[in-house]
């Protein structure tokens, strides 16, 4: 398994305003790998940057509240318990789909296979864990893939058909979630980390965003699905309530929106040594 603790961080950019546009109430950074860009969710609004926030533009004329995803050429944002499906081309919306008995979706993650396209989502305010077919994003398919964790979800990244789970509270587990089956299990029972947020993969390894303490850090995986002690990526300042982070196609750089300042934190995983911070 590869790890990734000999890497430094090279480069990051926290940037709150720039050419007008102004980031509130942010919690989602979704990579959209069509264009090389970044999509941060904005409340009422979504915005997007190809510079790692040095210019942002509005995208499309949707919100987005929680939860970003890119699948294919379309790219899927919660906005208040809706689920909406958005062309990145035309950056139009082609679907929306609001789900039975939700109270608070928040994170997901993705996957595809020879049965199509779907979605994991999480379910904060109930446990559930929603599976969503976004074979047709003009006509998304909800089934429920667990009924209750039994903790309260937040993050979620798919790995080899296995949903990863981060959850809210002290001392937050992990759980896989097989995609298929719905079984679950706990892959780390004792994060030692308070109110986990975000998680994203990268080379067989996990990014995972927690506010108790302010903090990145990563996990790597053994050959059994287990999870290790985790690996401090960046801690305190810059990050303030760091929630959902995605990182890029290339596996070198990752952005974490930071709701509790309203800035994004770019960081270079190839070297994370010489931190650069940028404040409009």
């Amino acid at each position: 398994m590869k790890r990734l603790s000999s890497l430094l961080l090279c480069s990051a950019a926290c940037l709150t305003s720039a050419w007008g546009q102004t980031l509130t109430s942010i919690e989602a950074v979704e990579y959209e790998p069509n264009s090389d860009r970044w999509v941060v969710s904005n409340g009422s609004s979504m915005l997007v940057t190809a510079d790692e926030g040095a210019t942002w533009s509005t995208f499309g004329s949707g919100g987005a509240t929680h939860g970003m995803e890119v699948v294919g050429s379309t790219l899927f944002a919660i906005q208040n318990n809706v689920l909406r499906a958005y062309d990145v081309v035309t950056e139009d919306q082609i679907g929306s789909v609001i789900p039975i008995g939700v109270t608070f979706l928040n994170g997901m993650g993705s996957y595809s296979n020879s049965d199509g396209d779907f979605l994991v989502v999480s379910d904060f305010g109930t446990g559930r864990i929603l599976k969503v077919d976004v074979t047709d994003p003009t006509d998304m398919q909800v089934s429920t893939l667990v009924g209750n964790t039994g903790t309260t979800p937040n993050g979620v990244t798919v790995v080899d058909q296995t949903a990863y789970v981060v959850n809210w509270g002290g001392n937050a587990s992990v759980l896989a979630i097989d995609v298929e089956t719905g079984e679950q299990s706990t892959v780390l029972g004792n994060s030692g980390l308070g109110n986990c947020d975000g998680v994203d993969h990268v080379w067989g390894s996990f990014v995972v965003s927690s506010w108790s303490p302010q903090r990145l850090s990563l996990f790597t995986m053994d050959d059994e699905g287990t999870w290790s002690e985790g690996e401090t990526l960046v801690q305190g300042s810059p990050l303030s309530n760091p929630a959902d982070l995605s990182i890029n196609t290339a596996g070198d750089t990752y952005a974490v929106a930071c709701s509790g300042n309203n800035t994004v934190y770019f960081g270079n995983l190839m070297d994370w040594n010489d931190v650069t911070e940028w404040t409009a």
